[in-house]
């Protein structure tokens, strides 16, 4: 010690560190710790009170259909935010799983909603709305809590991607085959041939009658051309007479190849099989393959009757349905019975044609009606099909449905591998166009396709 001295001591404080946990939920999200960018749960040992920056991405992929959104940081900062923890902390960013909505519409329709992610669980109603001349078909989805039926409005559950497509029918449209409302009271003789003096139009109305007893006229139509598919409609206004009990009218019509089916009305009627005499068959019955009233009830090719109406004017109608081979009656719009007459063969130039009949024992009888409509629908084929078929004389005959104006090779195969062609069609205006193979004889089997050339 010289003289008096002064000395100060310094120190310096150790720094205190904090450990930090920076993870996802679900786990296996990437996040970023100062800017180095991570996938699994991180921890670190930061100085207590020091900043750093933590950040998540606002949508990541976690395969096809699927994504996880970011949602919160569990210490409620935003996306992107700086911490300064002074002590213990774990910090999470969560995020919710998303799945992909896919909607499609197929021709003739929308769908709602749009395509677009959907929380996983989430119930999305969906709709179908047709466009003009269009149905709703059917929804055909998949993926776990898809819907596939034919409700338009329906809902969805999000336990997975989804796609769902809607498809949409044409509208049958309606094509008239055959008119006359009789109003010219002269029998047009491009529409109608008759035998017989019993056939008159008059009144605006066609009379088939019963002037002498066990004979009576017959009207005929010409043959008249129709679409091998499409369910073809008889209208007409009718009025029966019978002037005893002995009468049996008729309404033939002859659909392509097949045999005359259509409706008869009887009261008693003379019967020859097996023994001659008169038999109560009182009704309407429809019928098939030129049947006709014989002594046995189980007749296959007659309808079980039904009660027909009598000197009154009443609506009638009969639709029959060319692939189906069904056959409906209706009386006053109300539908009395159906009946299987067979398919119509497939042919290149299908028609429809009638024949109407008033038969009676003694005089008096007869059948009136007016407003003979006949129409077919048509439906818009959106793709080509090979249906209708059947063989002859070894000829095997098929019918190629397709967009109109289209053109197809058909060709043909023993073993679906080697194809050879075996003709060009263009479709008819109708829609279809008949396919013949002639070369079948002795083929134990045959495969058919058509392609676009």
């Amino acid at each position: 010690m010289n003289g008096p001295m002064t000395e100060a001591a310094s120190f310096t404080a150790n720094p205190v560190y904090v450990s930090v946990t920076v993870q996802t939920s679900p786990s296996g999200r990437s996040f970023t710790v100062d800017g180095t960018a991570y996938t699994t749960a991180q921890i670190f040992s930061w100085v207590s009170g020091s900043g750093h920056t933590i950040a998540a991405t606002a949508a990541q992929s976690g395969g096809a259909g699927i994504q996880y959104a970011w949602s919160s940081w569990s210490d409620g900062g935003g996306m992107s935010h700086t911490v300064a923890p002074t002590s213990g902390t774990t910090y999470t960013a969560n995020f919710t799983t998303q799945y992909y909505l896919t909607m499609n519409a197929g021709t003739g329709g929308s769908v709602s909603p749009s395509s677009g992610w959907n929380n996983s669980g989430t119930v999305v109603p969906i709709s179908a709305t047709t466009s003009g001349g269009y149905s709703f078909s059917s929804w055909t989805g998949s993926g776990s809590g898809s819907y596939s039926g034919a409700s338009s409005s329906t809902s969805v559950t999000m336990n997975g991607p989804i796609t769902e497509t809607a498809t949409f029918t044409p509208l049958p449209s309606s094509t008239t085959v055959f008119s006359d409302n009789f109003n010219d009271n002269s029998l047009d003789p491009t529409k109608w041939t008759t035998s017989g003096n019993t056939i008159t139009e008059a009144s605006q109305m066609m009379q088939v009658l019963t002037t002498v007893t066990d004979q009576g006229g017959v009207l005929a139509s010409i043959p008249v051309p129709i679409n091998p598919h499409g369910d073809i409609t008889v209208t007409r206004r009718a009025s029966l007479h019978y002037a005893n009990q002995y009468f049996a009218a008729q309404m033939n019509v002859k659909f392509g190849n097949l045999a005359w089916a259509g409706v008869r009305y009887a009261n008693y009627i003379w019967a020859g099989n097996p023994s001659y005499g008169w038999e109560n068959r009182y009704g309407i019955y429809l019928s098939r393959n030129d049947a006709y009233f014989i002594n046995q009830s189980s007749d296959t090719n007659l309808a079980a009757p039904f009660s027909p109406i009598w000197d009154t004017w009443f609506t009638e109608k009969l639709v029959y349905s060319p692939d189906t081979g069904n056959l409906q009656y209706f009386t006053n719009d109300q539908k009395v019975a159906d009946f299987f007459i067979g398919v119509m063969p497939p042919t290149n130039t299908p028609t429809i044609q009638f024949q109407f009949t008033a038969w009676g024992w003694y005089t008096g009888h007869q059948q009136l009606f007016d407003d003979f409509l006949v129409t077919q629908t048509t439906v818009a084929t959106l793709q080509q099909q090979l249906t209708g078929m059947s063989i002859s004389n070894r000829v095997f005959r098929f019918v190629l449905n397709g967009p109109v104006g289209s053109n197809y090779v058909v060709k043909v195969s023993t073993n679906l591998v080697n194809w050879s062609p075996l003709s060009t069609n263009t479709i008819s205006a109708g829609g279809w166009v008949i396919i013949t193979d002639s070369a079948t004889t002795n083929m134990p089997r045959r495969f058919y396709r058509a392609t676009a050339p």
